[in-house]
């Protein structure tokens, strides 16, 4: 389409004189419209050819122009498609209208000359989950079931996955965040130890159904290579943080004080405890002991064992540190045997000085008594002849010889026969480890010189004893014993003549013509007179007491013996 200059148009329009004539009596005038008036084959009504350079219908372009937006019709020869509406043409903007508006052949959105703030923009929608492929994108001007306004699909291949979608762990961005499986995954803790607490500083991020073993959720052990130590454990006196709360052993007031010490109050500081004082704790404090040893918890002298050389196992004091107890102690503590317990040489066994006033020896006299017997030895100018025996000293025979030195062990009174020394005088005691045998004891029938007169039992009557086994009272005199008292299974009175039956002795009736000598007078009884009131003559030829004189009785007496002899 060639459309004619305005200033042409101008200029013929110029050469009119009188814009109300119609000079070529086309029927129009200048005034109505005749572009050309000296020429009748044009104007307003006439027919326009395109292609001619002439405007022959005065409606300002070569052509066709009804809608008169300066384009011809396509009728005319033109290029306005739409001369009816004078908003389409070749150089109208393509817009949403179901219209062609440029006249190139395509409408809307398949004009690539589209103007697109008339139409709708599209993400593609392949999956139909309501989000848009960023990456894929389209205008059209109806709405449209092939995409979405709303972009963010980052896999528009499955519906699971969209802005709006829930992360889970499986490998995929499904909330299309740019992040696979955030917030979604597990932190694992390496467990060496097993107890279920994980070590924060070693982990690893992956989806629960990928946990590795040796691992566990829980990242709070403070030594993951301990077991017995995790969040929650008992804390025990073992100088480990076993509960992780950064706190151990007694600076921990929920510890277990039971695996402790068991300790009490050292008032006195001596290293030994009230035993009223009992307590627990991890480490022993300053004013504790481990032990219930003091009696006296005020006096650091005071304590069991502390004379060590007396006895350990009393509570004694010992002030003076001799290893001796104070023998007048304040109770509760034992006394010992410390006669001085503020002078360290005052002590049992310590050197003691004769005449010096003091007792150092603790023997209750002023001398040296190694054998507490009261007496002070010989060589520190006392009387004690042996100092080393409790038993040998001045007046030990108190009955035999009081003004000599002898050994009395059996305290009976009279000295040892025979000394340990020649510096010992002897005594008459024949046995002086028994206080029952001495000049001045009786006789006794015991076999032992009682009276040390090395006779035993001189001067006791003595008597003939016989064996008596079958214990009917009398012995067999060929077992005749003498002694001073009657010794078992033994008797006075002899004659037995059998000693295995109780009923043969001589205190026995003797029953006649019985072959046995009951009374033991060494016959069978006398010869019975057969003939009497009631004897009777035995009659029997085959009888044994043929023509012989029996009483009922004898024959009773027969019969009965016979009977139970058989019988039993």
């Amino acid at each position: 389409m060639r459309q004619l200059s305005l200033l042409s148009l101008l200029w013929a329009c110029s050469e009119k004189p009188d814009a109300t004539m119609d000079k070529d009596n086309d029927g129009y005038t200048v005034s109505e419209g005749d572009c050309d008036d000296d020429n009748a084959d044009v104007g307003p009504s006439a027919t326009d050819v395109y292609g001619d350079d002439i405007d022959s219908n005065c409606d300002g372009i070569d052509g066709v122009d009804f809608d008169l937006d300066g384009y011809a019709s396509v009728e005319s020869g033109g290029d306005d498609c739409d001369d009816l509406d004078p908003d389409v043409n070749v150089d109208a903007l393509e817009v949403c209208d179901d219209i062609d508006n440029d006249c190139d052949g395509a409408q809307d959105e398949v004009d690539d000359s589209l103007d697109t703030s008339t139409a709708i923009f599209y993400y593609a929608d392949n999956d139909q989950d309501g989000y848009g492929d960023d990456t894929v994108t389209f205008y059209s001007c109806n709405e449209t079931e092939l995409g979405v306004t709303v972009a963010g699909d980052c896999d528009d291949s499955t519906a699971e996955i969209s802005p709006v979608a829930s992360e889970v762990c499986d490998g995929f961005d499904n909330d299309c965040n740019g992040e696979i499986d955030d917030g979604v995954k597990s932190t694992f803790y390496a467990d060496v130890d097993a107890d279920g607490f994980g070590d924060p500083s070693i982990s690893v991020e992956l989806c629960e159904a990928d946990q590795p073993n040796g691992t566990t959720l829980d990242g709070t052990d403070c030594d993951d290579h301990n077991a017995s130590v995790y969040p929650g454990a008992t804390e025990i006196c073992d100088d480990l943080d076993n509960s992780c709360n950064s706190l151990i052993d007694d600076a921990d007031p929920l510890v277990d004080l039971s695996t402790g010490l068991a300790l009490y109050t050292d008032n006195d500081n001596d290293g030994f405890g009230n035993p009223s004082t009992l307590f627990y704790a991890c480490d022993q404090p300053e004013g504790a002991a481990p032990n219930a040893l003091d009696c006296n918890d005020n006096d650091p002298n005071t304590f069991v064992g502390a004379a060590e050389l007396e006895v350990l196992s009393e509570c004694m004091t010992d002030a003076d540190g001799d290893g001796f107890g104070d023998m007048n102690a304040q109770a509760p503590a034992v006394n010992g045997t410390d006669c001085d317990d503020l002078a360290f040489t005052t002590y049992p066994g310590a050197p003691d000085m004769m005449v010096d006033g003091i007792d150092q020896n603790c023997d209750l006299i002023d001398g040296q008594d190694n054998d507490w017997d009261g007496q002070a030895s010989v060589s520190a100018g006392g009387t004690d002849c042996d100092d080393g025996d409790p038993s040998t000293y001045l007046g030990a025979a108190y009955i035999e010889a009081p003004t000599l030195c002898m050994t009395d062990v059996d305290g009976d009174g009279y000295g040892d026969l025979s000394p340990s020394s020649t510096a010992i005088a002897s005594g008459t005691d024949c046995d002086d480890n028994d206080g029952n045998r001495n000049p001045g004891e009786p006789e006794l029938c015991d076999g032992i010189d009682n009276d040390c007169d090395s006779i035993p039992d001189d001067g006791l009557t003595f008597v003939d004893y016989y064996l008596d086994l079958d214990g009917d009272g009398y012995g067999e005199s060929s077992t005749a014993l003498s002694a001073c008292s009657q010794p078992s299974g033994m008797v006075s009175i002899d004659g037995d003549c059998n000693e295995n039956d109780p009923l043969i002795n001589p205190g026995a009736t003797e029953v006649g013509n019985d072959g046995i000598d009951q009374d033991c007078d060494g016959t069978d009884g006398p010869i019975v007179n057969m003939m009497s009131d009631f004897n009777l003559m035995d009659v029997n030829p085959y009888s044994a007491t043929y023509g012989q004189y029996y009483s009922p009785r004898d024959y009773l007496q027969e019969v009965s013996g016979w009977y139970f002899t058989h019988a039993t």
